[in-house]
């Protein structure tokens, strides 16, 4: 026991001072959080563990049995405890591979509380099995020490067990959703945790079973010899794959100090190589003479393959900076059309110019991310990008922001966007806005404050698109912030939207596809109160499925007389609305329609999501015709199931058209006048 209780300190110590520089880093930096709370007490757990350890060996003197009991039973209880702060930190990374499923947080919240009750059921009970005597050597006669007489070894050994299967149904739950969900996917924070994780569950899984084999085959006193080192093995293990995934995720490179140097072993820091400084040397700095008539300039950071590691960010500023910044100046001049997707760096570390102007700018589209999960997005906001959006205010008509990388679609990133709209100045020709948003906590200050910048420009806007979404993760469904209720009750719909007079085109996706369909009241009178409605000739609503009873009230009830382009979305289509549209929006050029569903009007037919040569559906179609609808030229009739599987990849990644669900040859008699027809089906994953 000496010697294990010595090798278990010596091991926690070494740890602990190699790798107190990187948890001063990465950790005290950090936000109080579940993961920080679970590394304290995984990390100091285990160093009060080892400190009370060390009371139950032999050198220490004590007088009586309940002495030696005491220092047991602390031993006792500090072991299970540091034990289950690294299984935590094992099942809440489970958990953050799944994609953060509620199903999955549920299981494995029941799995974690039974197995771990077992464990201190088990621990408790050996614990009180446990009968000391007191010895004294010939080598130790001053020094009496504590011998275990009689202990129920079988406890212990459901200890092992209970612990052995957590990592192994964790190891399987792991493997299984890297196979099913992430085959495909290049992102390195998943890479990072299935690579080092698989690695980490097979040593504890062969740390548990060389425990339950010990304690079952050992004689006498040896059936402990492996009971503390294993123990700060893992945790160990945990503190380790926990800052080594922060520090390969999040941290930019390093230089190389002496601090660096003392507690881990040189790491040389990433330099361009040659090929990179060639191609820097080679870009060209003056771009005004190889591009006299450039007006449109698209800039992208690409991390669509293996997402340009956030090492690498330093290397290529370091490397490229300073021709960027002379690139965009010899050209800045003539554009009025620029394109930005970068991540907020680019913008803090002045890459594209610290005072970079565009005196003929007129359309700017910025599409917002971050590489570090580490940089302060609401400080570059408000900082950086605003002040490089407010040099344009003079000549800018065309505004658009959308948060998130574009090129990670499933990558969440959120962001509190009120300081960046309260820093924007007027805009005095702005007359198209759009933003595209996730809404992850609540955002009522972001949102008020958009409010106000957009009704700061009532006056001039003519084209407003409204992208508040429900955030996502991959065919997981996660709570949602808001309802249709306390998003329509905020002043940007209830008062802001409706009082921008002289709108003629809009477009709104709000929350989640199917937010409205059971409460779309609240939302659709915002619209039919809106002064704009006269002059609206674009309206766009096919983000949000909604009854086709509550389509046919909107348009029923309002007037639109200049509207040419309507996009709705309907859970059950029938030709009713088609005899309502032609009545009420005479004028109408390009219909789009989506459904869930399509029924005949008649009888007491289902809802079909197939539609046969026998569907009642299709008899009702054929059975209609609206010549007299002259101005409609463009028709996109789609029809969009749920489904248990993806869509057929040719349908979202450029390959074959889905197939028709209607042919142009059905259609044409009942739409005369269309000229270009868009029918197709898809099959939509349930989670999507």
């Amino acid at each position: 026991m000496e010697a294990q209780n010595l090798s278990g300190c010596t091991i926690a110590i070494i740890d602990f001072l190699q790798t107190f520089p990187e948890e001063v880093r990465l950790m005290w930096p950090a936000r109080l959080s579940i993961p920080k709370v679970l590394f304290y007490l995984a990390r100091y757990l285990t160093l009060a563990n080892n400190i009370s350890s060390v009371f139950l060996s032999p050198g220490v003197s004590r007088r009586t049995v309940k002495e030696c009991n005491g220092a047991l039973n602390l031993t006792g209880l500090l072991s299970p405890l540091a034990v289950v702060s690294a299984e935590a930190i094992l099942f809440y990374r489970v958990w953050a591979f799944s994609g953060k499923s509620r199903r999955m947080l549920a299981y494995l919240v029941i799995q974690f509380i039974g197995l771990h009750s077992l464990v201190f059921y088990s621990v408790g009970k050996w614990l009180m099995s446990v009968k000391y005597a007191r010895w004294s050597l010939p080598s130790t006669a001053d020094r009496p020490i504590c011998m275990v007489m009689e202990a129920n070894e079988f406890l212990l050994s459901w200890t092992y067990a209970a612990l052995l299967s957590s990592v192994i149904s964790s190891m399987v739950i792991m493997v299984f959703i890297a196979y099913r969900e992430h085959r495909g996917s290049n992102n390195r924070l998943l890479t990072v945790f299935y690579q080092d994780g698989v690695y980490y569950f097979v040593v504890l899984a062969i740390m548990a079973s060389a425990n339950v084999a010990v304690n079952w085959l050992a004689y006498g006193g040896y059936k402990y010899i492996l009971i503390q080192t294993p123990m700060i093995s893992r945790n160990v293990k945990s503190i380790v794959f926990w800052l080594d995934t922060l520090r390969k995720y999040v941290e930019p490179p390093r230089k190389q100090t002496h601090w660096n140097r003392l507690w881990r072993r040189p790491i040389p820091p990433i330099q361009p190589d040659a090929s990179t400084l060639a191609l820097a040397q080679a870009f060209p700095s003056d771009l005004s003479e190889c591009l006299p008539l450039l007006q449109a300039l698209t800039i992208s950071y690409n991390r669509l393959f293996r997402f340009s590691e956030a090492r690498h960010y330093a290397t290529f500023r370091d490397a490229f900076k300073p021709y960027i910044i002379n690139a965009m100046a010899s050209v800045a001049g003539r554009l009025s059309r620029v394109y930005l997707h970068l991540p907020l760096e680019i913008y803090r570390d002045g890459v594209l110019g610290k005072d970079i102007h565009f005196p003929q700018l007129e359309e700017l589209c910025l599409t917002l991310s971050t590489i570090y999960k580490t940089t302060n997005s609401e400080d570059a906001l408000e900082q950086f990008v605003a002040p490089f959006v407010n040099r344009q205010r003079d000549s800018i008509k065309i505004m658009s922001f959308r948060f998130g990388d574009r090129y990670t679609r499933h990558t969440e990133e959120y962001f509190r966007v009120g300081r960046l709209f309260k820093a924007l100045v007027d805009f005095p020709g702005l007359s198209d806005f759009t933003i595209e948003l996730k809404i992850n906590q609540d955002e009522r200050t972001g949102l008020d404050q958009l409010s106000t910048f957009i009704h700061r420009h009532r006056g001039s806007l003519r084209t407003l698109g409204l992208f508040l979404l429900d955030p996502e993760e991959y065919r997981y469904p996660i709570s949602r912030v808001h309802t249709p209720n306390t998003l329509c009750q905020n002043a940007l719909f209830n008062h802001t939207v409706q009082s921008c007079n002289g709108l003629t085109r809009l477009t709104l996706a709000l929350l989640s596809e199917e937010s409205f369909l059971a409460n779309s009241h609240m939302l659709l009178t915002s619209v039919s109160r809106s002064s704009w409605t006269g002059g609206l000739i674009h309206l766009k609503l096919d983000h949000s499925r909604l009854k086709q009873g509550d389509i046919i009230d909107l348009i029923s009830k309002t007037e639109f007389p200049s509207l040419r382009t309507i996009a709705v979305n309907v859970e059950i289509l029938t030709m009713v609305l088609f005899d309502l549209f032609v009545v009420r929006l005479p004028l109408l050029q390009t219909l789009h329609v989506t459904a869930g569903s399509v029924q005949a009007r008649y009888g007491h037919h289902l809802p079909e999501t197939k539609v046969l040569q026998t569907s009642p559906f299709l008899a009702d179609l054929e059975a209609c015709s609206y010549p007299q609808w002259s101005t409609l030229a463009e028709l996109s009739f789609n029809l969009i199931v749920k489904g248990v599987v993806m869509p057929t990849p040719g349908c979202w990644m450029g390959g074959p058209d889905p197939p028709q669900w209607v042919t142009k040859k059905q259609l044409q008699p009942v739409f005369p006048t269309v000229q270009n027809f868009a029918v197709h089906a898809y099959e939509k994953d349930i989670w999507y």
